[in-house]
């Protein structure tokens, strides 16, 4: 993905189910980006932050990734890994 003006944030959501795992990692490929995300509960709330989180999710439905520049001040390209028991939709 390209994030291509200060607080631009990038979108994707996935469905999962209770007790799923899932690991997602977000990574700089270009520019002066520091890659961060933040994910969001199927209730929109905030579950944690970072560039790489490992854990097991507590609720079914609908989550949410926004991909960012952590200070929202920079630009550039990533890529975002997710691995676990459910499925990505960009």
């Amino acid at each position: 993905g390209t994030i291509s003006s200060a607080a631009e944030k990038d979108s994707y959501t996935f469905t999962a189910s209770a007790d799923d795992g899932i690991i997602i990692r977000v990574r700089k490929t270009s520019g002066t980006l520091n890659a961060y995300f933040d994910l969001y509960a199927p209730t929109n709330t905030l579950i944690q932050s970072g560039n790489q989180i490992n854990r097991k999710l507590t609720e079914n439905g609908t989550y949410r990734i926004d991909v960012r520049d952590q200070a929202n001040t920079a630009t550039g390209n990533y890529i975002l890994l997710e691995i676990g028991d459910c499925s990505l939709i960009g």
